[in-house]
C-alpha cells in the first residue's frame, strides 16, 4: 500500500542504514511510542553510513572508493517498506570536504545532507574509514562517537569480515490508541563480510562494474517490550560499491517472529551523480 510522504520525512530524510552513534544514545529494547521527527533522524543516521561505504581490493584502493571530491553529490531513490505500508523518496548527500572543527586536533572528512544534517569520517590506515560523529541541523555542536562505527575496513579481500552492534530501523507500525507509532527498538550484533568485487550492478544512474558486495547477518533474542514480548529479531543487509562512486545500491531486510509486527523492508538505488 502506497502512502503519502509526510512533510517531516522529507525535512529530516537522510539515511537508513548508519546507526546511532555510540555513547550518545541510552541503550533500549523496548517498542516505545516515538514521534515522526525521532523516527526520520534514526532514517537520516541510517542511510548516511551506506552512501559512504566503499569497495576494492585493500590498501589505499580504500580512498578510490571514499569519494572525497569537495562538491559531489549523490541522488537516491529511497523506497521504504514497513507495516504500516511504503514510502518512495528523494535523498541526497554532499561531500563539502576535509574540516578543522573546534575540540579536534585533525581534519576531519565532511558529509552533508540536503537537510543541513553533518557526518564527519576520519581515515585510519589500519582499520579504515571510520564514522566518528555527526551534527544534526538542530544540534549546537557535533556528537562525537564513544566507539566508531568501522564503514569501510582497510583490507577489502573478499571473505574480510567483522562485527559491529546494529540497531533495528524499519520494524515499527501505527497503531492505537490515538495512531501511535510503535518500533522494535533493539541493537543487535551485525556480522559485515566482504561477498564479492567483480558484481555488475543496474541502476537509474547506470551500469557499474567490478563492484563490491558487502553482506551483513544478524540475530537475537531478546524482550521487543510490552506490545510484542519476548521474540527473535533477523536483520540481512546488502550492499554495493562501485570504484569512484561508493554506494550505488543497498538492501535492508528485517523480520521478527511475531505477527503484529513481523517485517520491514528498506531498498535504495543511485539515480544521479554529480561531479564539481
Amino acid at each position: 500500500m502506497a502512502t503519502a510522504l509526510r512533510v517531516a520525512d522529507h525535512a529530516l530524510l537522510a539515511g537508513s542504514i548508519a546507526p546511532p552513534l555510540a555513547g550518545t544514545e541510552s541503550p533500549q529494547r523496548t517498542v516505545r511510542a516515538v514521534g515522526p521527527l525521532l523516527k526520520c533522524k534514526r532514517i537520516l543516521l541510517s542511510v548516511l553510513l551506506i552512501a559512504l561505504a566503499a569497495c576494492g581490493t585493500g590498501g589505499d584502493e580504500m580512498d578510490d572508493y571514499f569519494p572525497t571530491e569537495s562538491g559531489k553529490r549523490w541522488t537516491y531513490r529511497l523506497t521504504r517498506t514497513t507495516m504500516d505500508g511504503t514510502r518512495v523518496q528523494p535523498y541526497y548527500v554532499e561531500h563539502r570536504g576535509p574540516v578543522l572543527l573546534a575540540g579536534r586536533a585533525d581534519l576531519v572528512l565532511e558529509q552533508r545532507t540536503f537537510d543541513g544534517n553533518r557526518y564527519f569520517f576520519a581515515r585510519d590506515p589500519a582499520r579504515g574509514w571510520l564514522r566518528i560523529g555527526a551534527q544534526i541541523a538542530t544540534d549546537e555542536a557535533p556528537r562525537w562517537a564513544a566507539e566508531p562505527w568501522l564503514v569501510l575496513p582497510a583490507s577489502l579481500d573478499v571473505g574480510r569480515s567483522w562485527q559491529q552492534m546494529t540497531p533495528v530501523r524499519v520494524l515499527e507500525k501505527t497503531g492505537p490508541p490515538q495512531e501511535t507509532l510503535f518500533r522494535v527498538q533493539v541493537s543487535l550484533p551485525v556480522e559485515y563480510r566482504i561477498a564479492a568485487r567483480d558484481d555488475r550492478v543496474e541502476v537509474p544512474a547506470g551500469s557499474f562494474h567490478g563492484c563490491l558486495r558487502i553482506e551483513g547477518r544478524g540475530s537475537i533474542s531478546t524482550h521487543l517490550g510490552n506490545y510484542l514480548g519476548l521474540g527473535s529479531v533477523t536483520v540481512e543487509s546488502t550492499a554495493w560499491f562501485a570504484p569512484g562512486v561508493g554506494l550505488i545500491k543497498q538492501r535492508l531486510v528485517e523480520r521478527t517472529n511475531r505477527p503484529a509486527l513481523d517485517h520491514g523492508e528498506m531498498h535504495l538505488e543511485l539515480t544521479q551523480l554529480n561531479r564539481p
